[in-house]
């Protein structure tokens, strides 16, 4: 279970989506704080009048930081069937518009990037009117981006190719557990693994980047740099260099709908040449920037 902070990924699930609250705690024994590491069970299973707030403390390191987020509630009943209530969500200093939300319904904020920092993040979800008394909670999720090494030009956050498995999984903190290259012979192939939850995969758009930062062979070989190269999603080439590209190259490749799966999703980067390696800087799954008709903050999607 996702229920921690997993770093390097900029996640926290709090409660299963199974339609009930019992995994979440009757609001009057409820801690209204939560931080990562924290059981569910100390979480608030409604927000209302009475116990208006539940704020989460969540640490991110400026890599994460400089990612767009994205947090999603899934809602279960109202005090009363067909009323809804409104709720209002604060990141930081930066306090977004109420917005009314009703049962059994998902709902979506988008995180600018602007809005975080290096260090303790505060996010805080308030009732702040009805006519319903309160809503119940089924789940809720920040997430939708990681990003594994420093944006840096250099991949010695990873480690030499033939000391490490072809497979990462990002929720692992140890980038050293990473493959610096793809190169020729056994390990021409990288694959990193993460997880998307289905409304993620619905509801927001992904890109992955990442910088070729050195390439190179054995002197005297052939061929030589730039080397052709793919990277692949799920099973299907996403992109393909027959040529190479120089060092230095910065790549940002946008998914388009259907190339992430709900649940477990891999990225294959391949080495398509006879000789020499090719190095990444590091590896990042952003959500994409938001060009939206109304304020920063304001309500992202609701279905």
């Amino acid at each position: 279970m996702l229920e921690a902070f997993c770093y390097p990924q900029p996640l926290v699930q709090i409660g299963l989506y199974n339609g009930s609250a019992t995994d979440l705690r009757i609001e009057s024994e409820a801690d209204p704080v939560f931080a990562p590491g924290d059981p569910w069970h100390t979480v608030p299973r409604a927000l209302g009048v009475m116990h208006p707030d539940l704020t989460l403390k969540v640490p991110l390191t400026a890599a994460q930081a400089n990612l767009n987020t994205v947090f999603h509630i899934r809602t279960l009943d109202t005090a009363a069937a067909g009323q809804k209530v409104q709720l209002r969500f604060v990141v930081n200093a930066a306090t977004n518009p109420p917005v009314r939300i009703g049962a059994n319904q998902d709902f979506f904020w988008p995180i600018p990037k602007s809005q975080l920092a290096s260090g303790t993040n505060t996010f805080t979800l308030s009732y702040a009117g009805g006519p319903a008394a309160w809503i119940a909670l089924d789940w809720m999720e920040l997430g939708g981006a990681w990003q594994v090494g420093i944006d840096n030009n250099s991949a010695t956050d990873f480690i030499v190719e033939s000391q490490a498995g072809d497979h990462f999984y990002i929720t692992d903190p140890d980038w050293k557990h990473l493959e610096r290259a793809v190169v020729q012979g056994s390990d021409s192939n990288t694959v990193l693994h993460f997880v998307l939850s289905p409304e993620m995969i619905q509801n927001v758009t992904f890109s992955y980047s990442t910088r070729i930062v050195q390439q190179g062979c054995n002197a005297g070989t052939q061929p030589t740099p730039p080397f052709p190269f793919s990277i692949g999603v799920n099973g299907r080439i996403l992109y393909q260099s027959t040529t190479g590209l120089p060092d230095n190259t910065l790549l940002n490749l946008p998914f388009a709908p259907g190339d992430l799966r709900a649940g477990e999703n891999d990225i294959n980067l391949m080495f398509n040449s006879t000789n020499g390696w090719l190095q990444f800087d590091f590896h990042r799954l952003d959500t994409q920037s938001w060009t939206l008709p109304w304020p920063v903050g304001s309500l992202f999607y609701l279905r």
